[in-house]
């Protein structure tokens, strides 16, 4: 029995959405996103991912998030840092 937490079934579920968007393979997101090439296969062989990681992971999607694909309703988009002149 395949056991995971809310956390991972998110990104899991985000990390599918952007490559399935983007026609890109898992694990080229996976180094994107969580500078970690590994990291989402891990996932779905039932493994965990840190809180640094996944608040990390999270943001990249929220700020890389293709314009053209709906983020999931159900997951609590963070906010989409902007960057400031100097």
């Amino acid at each position: 029995m395949r056991r995971m937490i809310q956390r991972e079934d998110t990104l899991l579920d985000l990390a599918r959405r952007y490559c399935e968007a983007k026609s890109l393979a898992l694990a080229t997101v996976s180094t994107r996103a969580a500078k970690d090439g590994k990291c989402f296969l891990r996932l779905e062989n039932g493994g965990a991912v840190g809180k640094s990681t996944y608040e990390h992971a999270m943001r990249w999607f929220s700020q890389h998030w293709p314009p053209e694909t709906e983020w999931p309703e159900e997951v609590e988009r963070p906010p989409v840092e902007t960057e400031h002149a100097a």
